[in-house]
């Protein structure tokens, strides 16, 4: 199809094929500790929820949803660049908003707690 209409399987593609997940931010510009470190204060409509170096959390939005994202330090980007914060409207769709606090590289990398933050199905060998 591609070969014939690029516009038609462009749209068939994300129409069909693809499946939004949610909109995730990742929060950089922390370093690991073993010490327990908030990177940030997320604002989701009224409620503010502490963002801990590691966390892996979604949110699930019933509606189109303002969010804000504070850092607690000027090194650590939530988006927006370093030190600042963020302020965007979410769409309601897929899983919702993902805040993955857990650094690059990853490490110690823990699948099952990423999949069940997700609401997926675990796959065993």
């Amino acid at each position: 199809m591609s070969s014939v209409d690029k516009e038609a399987a462009l749209e068939v593609l994300l129409r069909d094929c693809l499946i939004p997940l949610g909109t995730c931010v990742s929060i950089s510009g922390f370093k690991e500790s073993k010490a327990i470190q908030q990177v940030a204060s997320l604002i989701l409509g009224n409620v503010e929820h502490k963002i801990q170096a590691g966390d892996f959390l979604v949110f699930e939005l019933e509606s189109d949803s303002e969010v804000k994202l504070i850092p607690t330090k000027n090194s650590i980007d939530v988006g927006a660049g370093a030190g600042k914060e963020l302020v965007k409207i979410i769409k309601a769709e897929g899983s919702g908003l993902i805040i993955d606090a857990r650094g690059r590289p990853l490490r110690d990398l823990k699948l099952e707690s990423t999949f069940k933050a997700m609401k997926l199905d675990v796959l065993r060998a």
